[in-house]
């Protein structure tokens, strides 16, 4: 049953894929139909939980633009996107700002070249983390020099 409800104005989008490769292999065969994976996007109201749009496609189209086509079609009826990190990219909030809708995007934050492995992951019972730092800036992973400390969190200098 379709039930029409008045958008609150505020809303959430996310994105998601499907595998296809298991479904319909013979209409797959038999019209030499390739696609493999289905991503989805689906913006869905935030009070009423009612789904405004579902896009989906085959194409390996990267989640900010697709997330930007979705919002674009309903920017009229929105006031703020909620959305994750994986949405993250400037120019679709400056887009958003403009369109009069607040942008709920949490910020990706990019770590330096850290690698820290927990010892409770080596099989080891200590609450210490061995630290992988790079002794300079061109030095791989290879020559880098460990470190011992207490918990596992990188440092940005």
């Amino acid at each position: 049953m379709l039930q029409l409800h008045d958008p609150s104005g505020h809303a959430a989008i996310d994105l998601t894929f499907f595998d296809r490769e298991n479904a319909s292999k013979h209409y797959c065969r038999r019209t030499n139909y390739r696609v493999q994976t289905l991503k989805a996007t689906a913006l869905v109201d935030i009070e009423s939980q009612a789904s405004l749009d579902v896009h989906c496609m085959t194409e390996k189209m990267h989640d900010t633009q697709l997330g930007w086509q979705v919002a674009c079609h309903n920017a009229a009826d929105l006031t703020s996107l909620a959305a994750d990190k994986g949405l993250y990219w400037m120019q679709l909030r400056e887009k958003l700002r403009k369109e009069d809708v607040k942008p709920l995007i949490k910020r990706r934050i990019f770590y330096p070249s850290t690698t820290c492995i927990t010892r409770g992951s080596m099989g080891l019972a200590t609450g210490k983390d061995r630290c992988v730092r790079p002794s300079s800036r061109r030095s791989s992973a290879r020559t880098a020099t460990p470190c011992l400390r207490e918990n596992a969190v990188p440092r940005i200098s």
